[in-house]
C-alpha cells in the first residue's frame, strides 16, 4: 500500500485543495502551529482540506524546553482541533526539529522525555499519537529504543525520489522521501509514502472520534476515603481516571 501525502504550513498560503485530490494526493498533514502560537493557514487549510475530501492529519512544531511545556503544547493542539472533531483521520504527529535542541542543555532522555509528554497528552485525550523525526535524531539525539515500536515513525530521509528507498528501516509507517511540485500549489511541497490505511487502523482504534466511539468526561466529589474503592471500579470499566484533591 503506497499512498501519496503532502505536508504543509503556512508555506504554502494559497492551496486549491480540488486540484490537490485530482493530481493524486489522497492525504495532508497540516501544521497546527507551535508553543503558544497558531500556524497562520491553519484553520483555512484544514476548512478547504475538508470540503475537498482529503484524509487528514497534523503536526506541532515543537518549541517547548521541558516535557510539562512538550505536553502544553499537545494541550494546545488537541484545543486548535477540537472543533474538527470527526474529519482528522490520520494520526497526531509530534515534530521535534528545531536546532535549539542540539545544545548541551537537552540530552537524549530529556528530547526523549519531552516526545512522550506530547504523544501521552495526545493519546490521553482520544487522538492518535506519532512521530515525526529523521534517522539522525533518532540513532544521536534521542533515547530510541522508547519510540521506535511504541509509537508509529513517519521517518524524513531525502534520497529526493519516490522510486530510490531508503537505506533506513525503523519500521516507518511513513516516508518523506523529498519534496516536488504538486498541482493546486505554488512551488514544491514536502511529499511522502504512507504504507499505512490510517483511516481503517484509527477507526478500529477508537481514536480521533472517529465513528460511534464516544470519549466520556464526569466529575463527581467525593470523600477522600472514597477514591481508592472509586478509582478501582472506575478503571475495571475501562476508564482512565484522574483525581484532583482539595
Amino acid at each position: 500500500m503506497n499512498i501519496k501525502v503532502i505536508d504543509i504550513s503556512y508555506a504554502q498560503s494559497l492551496v486549491d485543495f480540488e486540484k490537490v485530490k485530482k493530481s493524486g494526493v489522497s492525504a495532508v498533514i497540516i501544521r497546527t502551529g507551535y508553543l503558544g502560537k497558531t500556524d497562520t493557514s491553519f484553520h483555512s487549510h484544514i476548512t478547504a482540506a475538508i470540503e475537498a475530501g482529503l484524509d487528514i492529519g497534523v503536526y506541532t512544531y515543537i518549541m517547548g524546553n521541558n516535557a510539562a511545556e512538550t505536553a502544553q503544547e499537545a494541550e494546545e493542539t488537541i484545543n486548535r482541533i477540537a472543533q474538527y472533531k470527526g474529519h482528522i483521520n490520520y494520526p497526531v504527529f509530534c515534530d521535534m526539529e528545531d536546532k535549539k535542541y542540539f545544545g548541551l542543555r537537552y540530552d537524549p532522555k530529556i528530547r526523549t522525555d519531552m516526545i512522550e509528554a506530547f504523544c501521552n497528552t495526545v493519546n490521553g485525550a482520544g487522538y492518535y499519537p506519532a512521530v515525526y523525526i529523521n534517522p539522525g535524531w533518532l540513532n544521536y539525539y534521542t533515547e530510541k529504543d522508547r519510540i521506535i515500536g511504541k509509537y508509529d515513525i513517519w521517518l524524513a530521509a531525502w534520497t529526493e525520489s519516490p522510486f530510490v528507498p531508503t537505506r533506513y528501516d525503523f519500521g516507518q509507517t511513513m516516508w518523506q522521501w523529498g519534496s516536488e511540485k504538486t498541482d493546486g500549489i505554488a512551488g514544491k511541497t514536502d511529499s511522502n509514502i504512507c504504507y499505512t490505511d490510517y483511516p481503517a487502523l484509527i477507526k478500529s482504534k477508537g481514536k480521533n472520534f472517529l465513528g460511534n466511539n464516544c470519549l466520556i468526561t464526569a466529575e463527581k466529589h467525593i470523600a477522600y476515603s472514597e477514591t481508592d474503592n472509586c478509582i478501582k471500579r472506575l478503571e475495571a470499566m475501562g476508564f482512565t481516571v484522574k483525581t484532583k484533591c482539595k
